[in-house]
């Protein structure tokens, strides 16, 4: 996931669309920009718990089922992606673990 910035962003958008219309080489595209970003707001969040990997997968199944239902490709991004760590981190068994 290289800088933001307008152009970074379209191609994103369009790559989200192009995932929402069944494209799989998008979705493992997304899937692949977003795992290592993931990884890292989910191991933080949880101190390096060793629930870490759930986390991060249960975050991942959820973004590729909520992507579908995406109305807005362009909102797809650094700020969306955070909120699905945080469900998943911050709450449930994870959450009461790390504390």
């Amino acid at each position: 996931m290289g800088a933001r910035g307008p152009d970074r962003s379209r191609v994103e958008a369009t790559m989200v669309r192009a995932a929402q219309d069944g494209d799989q080489q998008a979705l493992d595209t997304l899937v692949a920009d977003y795992l290592p970003l993931i990884y890292n707001i989910v191991g933080r969040a949880l101190a390096a718990h060793a629930e870490t990997d759930d986390v991060v997968q249960e975050v991942m199944l959820q973004m590729i089922r909520d992507l579908r239902k995406l109305r807005d490709p362009d909102a797809f991004g650094l700020g969306w992606s955070r909120s699905r760590c945080g469900r998943s981190a911050g709450t449930g068994e994870y959450g009461e673990a790390r504390r």
